[in-house]
């Protein structure tokens, strides 16, 4: 008869072993008597570099002849009360951003052919769905609803699959306790931005085909989701006139992948957008080595082989963290 976990907990009271180090403030407790009724398996908790946690790992082990029962159960703990536990500011300190791969235009073309080819199965769909998850949560990071002051956020979207990115992210945020506003002028009669645009509208979300006025008192955050990586030549209209009225406001922009106009490889024309944020998707583009504002990392979903075989030396996110800031 196989042993319980009950019965393996009470027949190893014997066990009792605290260990404890400053420099990591971590401690371990490893204890023989816990009554639990099921074995439970907790991954541990990456502890963010700003700040420390305690985490305290109550394990009861048994062995018989057929195998190990075991309960295992953690427990993770603030050090300081102000600290909070799913903090999205862990980052790895080993890591930095001289060391992922800058992409070219042919480069992130190749990436999204391996991801949607038949050995890795990704469906544009799935892909538009983490990517713009990715922007929303970078940009309650850097933005949190509390520093906007009640404004709203606008989010321009293009006609391809940047727009795309922007209707999820705008679902996404709106969803996270924004108020929020989409300008797409440019709609496209295919079912998967048809679905998209429903589901704004079905979250509340206001959806302008005309450029509203770019009122700093109303708008606290900008974010441009006009064009991605696949973009040549310049700007046409409306876009073009929409990137010289976000220049000369003085609201903030986040932009997604790149910032429309830029060329993927060299960089900003002289009249380019500028924006104070940059989230990257999958991996950084070459132009995105001349930004200067909060650049983040998005799109969680590369497979560790393709990042091997395409030598990305993609940064590691922090447990369910959709970003890392680079």
């Amino acid at each position: 008869m196989r042993c319980t976990t009950s019965q393996a907990v009470r027949s190893l009271t014997h066990l009792a072993q605290v260990k404890y180090s400053r420099h990591s403030c971590i401690t371990t407790v490893a204890i023989s008597q816990y009554h639990h009724t099921s074995a439970l398996n907790a991954n541990p908790v990456l502890r963010s570099p700003r700040s420390c946690y305690t985490s305290e790992s109550i394990h009861a082990r048994a062995t018989n002849k057929d195998k190990d029962s075991i309960a295992s159960i953690t427990q993770n703990h603030p050090t300081k009360p102000n600290d909070n536990i799913n903090s999205t500011n862990a980052t790895n300190t080993d890591y930095t951003d001289s060391m992922v791969k800058y992409l070219t235009q042919e480069e992130a073309k190749s990436v999204d052919e391996h991801l949607m080819g038949d050995k890795y199965a990704f469906s544009i769909d799935q892909l538009m769905e983490l990517a713009g998850l990715s922007v929303a949560c970078a940009v309650a990071e850097q933005y949190p609803p509390a520093l906007l002051n009640d404004k709203r956020v606008l989010i321009l979207c293009g006609p391809g699959n940047n727009g795309g990115d922007g209707l999820v992210a705008a679902r996404h945020l709106k969803l996270f306790g924004y108020s929020v506003d989409v300008y797409y002028p440019k709609q496209k009669d295919v079912k998967l931005y048809k679905s998209l645009t429903t589901q704004c509208v079905n979250m509340e979300v206001d959806i302008h085909t005309d450029l509203p006025q770019l009122d700093g008192d109303k708008y606290g955050l900008l974010i441009d989701a006009m064009f991605g990586f696949s973009f040549h030549g310049e700007p046409r209209e409306p876009f073009k006139t929409a990137i010289a009225r976000m220049n000369e406001c003085d609201i903030d922009t986040c932009s997604v992948d790149l910032p429309s106009g830029w060329d993927v490889e060299k960089g900003p024309p002289t009249d380019g957008l500028k924006p104070a944020m940059l989230v990257s998707l999958t991996a950084p583009k070459l132009c995105a080595k001349t930004f200067t504002g909060h650049h983040y990392l998005g799109g969680r979903f590369v497979p560790p082989e393709l990042e091997r075989v395409l030598g990305l030396n993609l940064p590691s996110y922090a447990t369910s963290q959709m970003f890392v800031k680079l």
